[in-house]
């Protein structure tokens, strides 16, 4: 009669020899004398030196030992990697699933400079899904997460909405942008950009007078700016021709 293991067969005599090197120290663990006052010491000698019979008499077994052992170690970390993937699920991108105030503003720039590049390309109604999803980024994140990433989000707000507002008048909605403007101005009053682009969409609207004051305003703070004084002369003609034909 054999057995098989990875090293190869297994005689009869082999498991013969196993068996009894195996029921001598159980016998010495079992009923020594000396066994009960044995020391961990002594013990681990008792199994080392188990395990070299065993291994001199029969070195098939030794090794099916030795296979069984391992494979019982591998199915143990098989078991804890299909455990911890069970329980942690796939890896989240961040950048797509942010959950953290400052994993929303890692996200909010990269969608502005997504933004800013589809503009640069004329895609502007793909702009304007970037630059309104970093807005509704930084949108849900708390007051107190808001002045704790302060300078970051006062950059993204103002950024994103005044190119958000640049991209609605390069399409001509004039009206989402003079909100997306007014909405700026209401948390930065001295926004330039914010007056100006507002005066811009109000004069495209043909509301020159409410435009005329935008560009006052933003004249007030930059009143070196070549635009703006364009922009307001361009504007007063408008209010001139306007009256000129309400009168005919």
């Amino acid at each position: 009669n054999v057995a098989s293991s990875s090293a190869g067969l297994i005689s009869e005599q082999e498991l013969s020899d196993s068996r009894e090197a195996l029921d001598l120290h159980q016998a010495w663990i079992l009923y020594g004398d000396e066994a009960p006052y044995a020391s961990l010491d002594d013990l681990n000698a008792h199994l080392n030196q188990m395990n070299e019979e065993i291994q001199a008499k029969a070195p098939r077994f030794y090794q099916s030992l030795l296979d069984k052992e391992e494979a019982a170690k591998k199915r143990e970390i098989e078991q804890a990697l299909a455990e911890g993937s069970r329980t942690q699920g796939p890896k989240r991108d961040r950048l797509q699933e942010p959950r953290s105030a400052k994993e929303k503003i890692e996200a909010a720039k990269k969608r502005k400079e997504q933004g800013a590049q589809l503009f640069k390309e004329l895609n502007y109604d793909d702009a304007i899904l970037r630059f309104s999803q970093a807005l509704t980024l930084i949108g849900e994140i708390s007051v107190t997460d808001e002045e704790k990433f302060k300078e970051d989000y006062e950059m993204l707000f103002q950024t994103c909405s005044l190119n958000l507002a640049l991209s609605y008048i390069n399409i001509k909605k004039f009206s989402q942008a003079i909100e997306t403007c007014t909405y700026v101005i209401r948390k930065f009053p001295t926004n330039v950009k914010a007056l100006f682009r507002r005066g811009q969409a109000r004069f495209d609207t043909k509301d020159y007078e409410e435009a005329l004051v935008d560009f006052r305003a933003a004249e007030a703070i930059e009143p070196s700016d070549a635009n703006i004084k364009k922009s307001i002369a361009r504007t007063q003609q408008a209010i001139t021709k306007k009256k000129e034909l309400e009168k005919q």
